[in-house]
């Protein structure tokens, strides 16, 4: 047993040793892992659990809920015999480690190479820039120009599309074409209960490499639900940078067939302009606010006091883990990466100069 421990931590380092020697923008892992490895991940677990009418994460917490209480039933057996504090504590050590071995092992090699694949920036050729004040808040009022006309489509009172998933997944797949990302798979994202699961952790949404699936929390505001939806699908299809799968998922939203989709993906870019706006430059952004279309505005304060329902625990402690996590795997800017998914929007405006793709076909 004890062999088997030292091979699975051996494994782990090995992994990490990879992953770390490996370069960022690295066209052999684009090359090898995405087009052999990760294809082949997201075959078998779109055959297997992605066929379940449940999520996986439910299977994997009952497997993993087994598998501790058959644990502590050995370690109480084990102090029942009398066995030394030493040996017990020797036990326990070896014992975490190898756990937190296999979970490392089977997150890289499922998933987390993607973080050293070729990038967004590289792939389209977009060179960072920043962004002026004037194009921003020019950016603010195109936005809410498309907002108002969609909202004048509908109240927003009638419930989401029957099918979302397959809705956002239809949407999704020829905007990450539009991007240079071809990918493989039927990505599942499923909505966790009870309602704020996640939202009590500061989170809308996340994806889960053990299972190959996503998630968000069915007590989002309908509103929210296809734009979060979306990015935890782009997530699956090996996309890891935060601002990528936002903006992927704005594209996605707003090329939609459905109207609903579509002003979920407007709201989702529409947040991050003011909350820019706002830090840019104040007073401007208080004028546009006189002018904006109180509809909108309704909409947004619905969106904050409705999430409002589940409070935060530990939000500090989750964005400190969550910050490492991300600069840990190369996104240097941590969270504040979601928020630059505007200058990807400026850059694809001046390479395409619409976010519409059916005009970039013609």
């Amino acid at each position: 047993m004890m062999k088997k421990k030292l091979t699975i931590i051996g494994l782990a380092v090995l992994t990490w040793l990879i992953y770390y020697l490996l370069p960022y923008n690295s066209s052999f892992v684009e090359r090898y892992y995405c087009q052999y490895i990760f294809k082949y991940v997201r075959i078998v677990f779109d055959h297997s659990f992605g066929l379940l009418p449940i999520p996986g994460i439910y299977i994997l917490f009952a497997i993993l809920l087994f598998i501790l209480i058959k644990y502590l039933i050995r370690f109480r057996a084990k102090l029942m015999q009398g066995a030394s504090g030493k040996v017990i504590l020797r036990n326990l050590f070896v014992d975490s480690i190898t756990v937190i071995s296999a979970l490392m092992i089977t997150f890289y090699w499922l998933w987390g190479f993607n973080y050293k694949r070729i990038s967004f920036h590289e792939r389209n050729c977009f060179v960072p820039q920043t962004i002026n004040e004037d194009w921003l808040f020019d950016e603010l009022k195109t936005v809410h120009t498309a907002m108002i006309h969609l909202r004048r489509k509908t109240d927003f009172s009638d419930s989401l599309p029957e099918d979302l998933e397959s809705e956002c997944r239809n949407a999704l797949i020829p905007a990450l074409h539009a991007c240079l990302y071809y990918p493989v798979g039927t990505v599942r994202v499923r909505r966790i209960k009870p309602k704020g699961s996640l939202l009590l952790w500061s989170t809308a949404g996340i994806y889960l490499p053990f299972v190959s699936e996503g998630h968000i929390d069915d007590g989002l505001h309908p509103i929210t639900k296809p734009f979060t939806l979306t990015h935890e699908m782009t997530h699956g299809y090996g996309i890891t940078e935060e601002s990528v799968c936002n903006f992927i998922s704005f594209l996605a939203c707003v090329n939609s067939e459905s109207v609903y989709i579509q002003y979920s993906g407007w709201m989702g870019y529409f947040r991050y302009l003011l909350a820019a706006c706002r830090r840019t430059d104040s007073d401007r952004y208080r004028t546009f606010l006189e002018i904006a279309n109180l509809k909108i505005l309704s909409d947004i304060q619905e969106i904050y006091d409705h999430h409002e329902k589940y409070p935060s625990i530990l939000p500090k402690l989750r964005d400190l883990v969550y910050n490492r996590y991300l600069k840990s795997h190369g996104i240097k800017e941590g969270t504040i990466n979601y928020s630059m998914m505007i200058r990807l929007a400026a850059k694809w405006q001046e390479h395409k100069g619409s976010y519409l793709l059916a005009e970039l076909e013609d």
